[in-house]
């Protein structure tokens, strides 16, 4: 989700929005509905350190309109313990059923299309307790 928030002037200041914009979020305000006094910001941030307390930057609220702040929305599908985006092969666990990527789970795409029943690292474990060790009976 993109949301439409204050821009910075210039070059410089990005790490000062940014900032400014977290606060918001932690003071319970919606960044795009503020425009934080940009002469202000640095001065503000400096006390704030000084002090060693953070506090609302100087803002005003704009006015609300019935155009919505989101700007685009994506649903993206989250898999693997890299937890990043489904990209390139990927295997479906026999035990649990998510989705991984072989090199996330310590074996190659050769490994996992030679497997007949892939498991990921977490379930190969759970299954490898219950088969008794042959060579010790």
């Amino acid at each position: 989700m993109f949301m439409q928030t204050d821009k910075q002037e210039n070059s410089n200041d990005c790490g000062v929005h940014s900032i400014a914009n977290a606060t918001a979020l932690a003071f319970g305000e919606d960044p795009s509905e503020v425009t934080f006094l940009k002469s202000e910001m640095r001065a503000h941030l400096l006390k704030c350190f000084k002090n060693k307390r953070i506090q609302m930057f100087p803002h005003t609220k704009k006015r609300r309109t019935e155009e919505s702040p989101i700007q685009k929305s994506e649903r993206v599908t989250i898999h693997c313990t890299c937890r990043m985006q489904a990209s390139g092969f990927q295997y479906q666990c026999e035990g649990c059923s998510i989705w991984f990527h072989p090199e996330c789970q310590g074996k190659t795409e050769r490994m996992i299309k030679k497997s007949k029943k892939p498991y990921c690292s977490k379930c190969n474990i759970r299954n490898t307790q219950h088969i008794p060790n042959l060579a010790f009976m």
